[in-house]
């Protein structure tokens, strides 16, 4: 066996040994590791000339560690080895590999995105709205699209159309743009202020790349710093949401300065299966009922709560569960748009969909499933206005509305672990004369997250200073305030491909498969932030999680833990496979922990 240290041959104590552990990462979020590796300094020229020159403060101090790498037949890993502790006799060690590496190195821990320079973004107004809107297949990483500020109502980006043949303009009172940026623009941006190289050519290529982030501030507070829109996360905290909620892993390598995004599924295509034929004992199979497996794809995944009235409609399993006997089902949308149209009111007099006394209300009083979709719907009242003629009426005009699409997706173990994702599907709503649209919670802005320094106490397009003293000398009365780090907590996400889903209505981005964009008109796209069953969310493999087996086998080298196991013809994914080195190398004999597949 030889293990290079720094590029020089290191040699372990006589008589020592460890154990080599390399696991699965959709389990355990670690790739290879050893427990302690003891290098002995008396005598061994060769170890003193690598750490004869360290010093124990420094262990106690930072962390302390040097390229490794372990060669032993065909065994062949590649990693770092960190010290743990040093006397004058010998120094103890740990081997890291990949992800091991990564979780080990707390640089990125420390580094909070934003805080980080990434540049921004010119506010000034196009010609046309329409050039503002370009998607990411035109080259445009960031759109101005119309939105909502509910703290105030104004709404910014804010469009005007002559007729419903007209063309799109801007609003005369927009005096400039406030943008949204793409996810992988933002991603991008990151990478390169943190010097790293950065590969997502595999989001690059799948419909996340549509995704924007809705995050947005104001023209008129006069911040247009894209850092500004970013919640306050470290980097290792940002690329760890995104992991979960894309279905992929983002490998950091600090050494090669490298980012490396691939989805689970795609990783687990290209990995080969492993045939295991020399099974130590044919009863070597350890059964136990600990509930402990925690398999990427069955972990559990739910959105962090939002404050707004739209998430109750948006997570609301509890009012499906509570309201069973209320649930008309339908096999598919044809079947539900027929039930719709025989108590709809298309008359011109009443131009409403349905109204009081005409048992329609009854009918719509439902929550109704369309199983093609897998997709529960209320009927929502938008409308309501008294009407007189030969008798008086209520005129209520409804829209068909999603419910509960982004539930949680359960763990397969109901003792099972849960991951909060707080990139969130952003919250769209009706804006009077405009359609649906998107909105945001803004907090009142103060100078304290401005880089010029002074107040706005709205987000009114200029400066109206009525008599009072410039925004500074405001600034200055109103005395020192807690600094504020962040204006959103969250990062708020939604589709958008560079095209409106219709001419007649304000553009808008898409959150789910079902998009209503009108009293009686919906689309179907094939994009959705649903967790249960969105892009990318069906399982590669689904496992027997509560059984868990243990081989013993026999090999040359270590298997690779991702891969397919085939073993007494039964297919299994592996959790983690131990070895025992000595200074004579890795023994052949090697023990796993597997799931079987179902």
């Amino acid at each position: 066996m030889q293990i290079i240290v720094n590029g020089k041959p290191a040699y372990i104590k006589k008589g020592s040994s460890f154990q080599f552990v390399a696991e699965n990462r959709h389990f355990t979020g670690s790739d290879s590791y050893s427990l302690s590796i003891t290098f002995p300094l008396k005598g061994c020229s060769e170890n003193i000339a690598i750490f004869g020159n360290i010093h124990r403060t420094d262990v106690e101090r930072e962390q302390v560690n040097f390229d490794c790498t372990i060669i032993d037949r065909k065994f062949r890993r590649e990693g770092i080895i960190t010290i743990t502790s040093i006397s004058d006799s010998e120094v103890k060690t740990q081997f890291l590999e990949g992800r091991s590496v990564q979780n080990y190195d707390i640089k990125f821990d420390e580094i909070y995105i934003n805080e980080l320079q990434l540049g921004s973004y010119s506010p000034t107004l196009t010609s046309s709205p329409y050039d503002s809107w370009r998607g990411i297949d035109r080259s445009q990483n960031y759109v101005a699209l119309p939105w909502v500020n509910n703290s105030s109502g104004n709404v910014q980006n804010k469009l005007y159309k002559a007729s419903t043949s007209a063309d799109w303009q801007w609003d005369s009172e927009v005096k400039g743009l406030s943008y949204q940026p793409y996810l992988v623009y933002i991603i991008r941006l990151i990478c390169i202020r943190l010097e790293y190289e950065v590969d997502i050519s595999e989001i690059e290529k799948s419909q996340y790349k549509y995704l924007i982030i809705c995050n947005a501030l104001p023209y008129a507070w006069e911040n247009y710093y894209w850092e500004s829109i970013l919640p306050h996360w470290t980097v290792t905290e940002f690329f760890e949401q995104l992991g979960y909620l894309l279905g992929g892993d983002f490998s950091i390598d600090h050494k090669a300065h490298s980012i490396v995004f691939r989805f689970i599924r795609s990783e687990q295509e290209k990995i080969q299966p492993c045939r295991i034929d020399k099974v130590v004992d044919s009863y070597s199979a350890d059964v136990s009922q600990d509930n402990a497996c925690k398999y990427i794809e069955q972990v559990g995944l739910r959105y962090a709560d939002c404050d707004h009235q739209a998430w109750k409609s948006y997570v609301c399993d509890w009012f499906i569960n509570e309201n069973r006997r209320s649930v008309k089902e339908f096999p598919d949308m044809g079947e539900f748009e027929y039930y719709l149209y025989q108590y709809m009111d298309d008359s011109d007099d009443r131009g409403g969909y349905w109204y009081e006394g005409s048992g329609s209300v009854r009918a719509m009083n439902y929550i109704f499933y369309v199983k093609d979709v897998d997709t529960y719907f209320v009927a929502r009242c938008f409308y309501c206005r008294k009407r007189t003629g030969d008798f008086t009426w209520w005129q209520q005009e409804y829209v068909v509305m999603p419910i509960n699409v982004f539930r949680e997706r359960k763990s397969s173990n109901e003792n099972g672990e849960t991951i909060e994702l707080k990139c969130v599907p952003v919250w769209l709503d009706n804006v009077e004369g405009y359609n649906w649209s998107i909105y945001l919670d803004l907090p009142e802005f103060d100078a304290s997250a401005s880089e010029e320094n002074y107040e706005r106490t709205n987000d009114n397009n200029g400066w109206n200073p009525s008599g009072q003293q410039m925004p500074v000398v405001n600034n200055l009365l109103a005395g020192e305030r807690e600094r504020k780090t962040e204006f959103f907590d969250k990062i708020y996400l939604g589709f958008w491909t560079g095209n409106a889903l219709t001419t007649y209505l304000m553009p808008c981005p898409i959150i789910d498969y079902i998009t209503v964009v009108g009293e009686r008109t919906y689309h179907i796209k094939d994009m959705s932030l649903r967790l249960t069953n969105g892009y990318n969310k069906q399982q590669f493999y689904t496992l027997e999680e509560n059984v868990k087996y243990t081989f013993s086998f026999l090999a040359d080298d270590i298997p690779n833990p991702r891969a397919l196991f085939y073993i007494k013809g039964q297919r299994y994914l592996c959790e983690k496979i131990t070895a025992t080195f000595t200074e004579n190398g890795m023994s052949q004999l090697l023990k796993g922990v597997f799931y079987k597949v179902r």
